[in-house]
Order: structure tokens, then sequence, then C-alpha cells
């Protein structure tokens, strides 16, 4: 009787750990996984804005229009007074007044430190992966004690 007890015990505690488990899986490791894929995301959207202006620096139209960004994702044909200078945005509302070489250089720039910035995510996500797999491991192996 006594052995019972301690196999009732023991699967009370393997119950109890595998539910310990599965609640650091569902309210800690998946969340953290979404929110590293969401913001790699995001990290390649700004890096494909970045390269976009690098490219339309790079190869000028010689036209007195651009696409001028209103904010909100609109854009309107706008006449360029002077194309030996530009404003790039910084953020916050910020611009920064520059040649067309120092907007490149900018560009160019902020392209790599966005890459670096994206394969320290894509390293991050293969992280939480790898521990996912290993408590999922885990929960299997409780169960079948």
């Amino acid at each position: 009787m006594a052995e019972e007890r301690m196999g009732d015990v023991d699967a009370r505690e393997v119950l109890e750990k595998v539910v310990q488990y599965r609640k650091f899986l569902h309210e800690r490791l998946v969340p953290d996984l979404n929110d590293a894929v969401e913001q790699r995301s995001k990290l390649e959207e700004e890096i494909e804005d970045w390269k976009g202006l690098e490219a339309s620096i790079s190869t000028p139209t010689g036209e007195e229009t651009a696409l001028v960004d209103l904010g909100a994702g609109v854009f309107a044909e706008g006449r360029v007074h002077d194309p030996r200078t530009m404003y790039v945005s910084i953020g916050l509302g910020f611009f920064v007044q520059c040649s067309a070489e120092e907007g490149l250089g900018m560009a160019r720039e902020r392209v790599q430190i966005l890459q670096e910035r994206k394969l320290k995510a894509e390293d991050s996500i293969t992280s939480i992966q790898g521990s996912i797999s290993l408590v999922t491991q885990g929960i299997e192996e409780l169960k079948r004690l």
C-alpha cells in the first residue's frame, strides 16, 4: 500500500511538472517567438524601404518631379526645385537635409545596420524554437513516466 501511495505522489508530481512546462511553453516561449518573428518582419520592411531610397538616389531620372510622402501612406507627385539637395526622414517627424551622395551613404549605412539587427532577430528565433523543442520533448518524456 505504501508503494501505491508513492506511485500516486510521483504521478501527481509528474502531472504538476507537465502543467508547469506547458504553462511556460504557452505563456512565455510562444509569445516570445511571435514577437521575434514580428520584429524580423518589421526589419525586413524597413530594409526594403531604405533599399528603395538607395535605388532611387543611385539612378536619378533627370525629371523635375518626384513622389512626395504626404503621410499615412499617401503619396503625391511634387515638383523638385533643387535636385542637388534632398531631405531624409530620420524618424519622429525629423528630416535631415543632405546632398544625394550623403543621402546614398546614409541609406547604405542604415541598410547595413538593419541587416545586422535582422540577423540577431533570426538568431533569437532559432534559439526560441530550440527551447520550444526542448520543452516539448521534456513534456513527452514526463508523460511516459
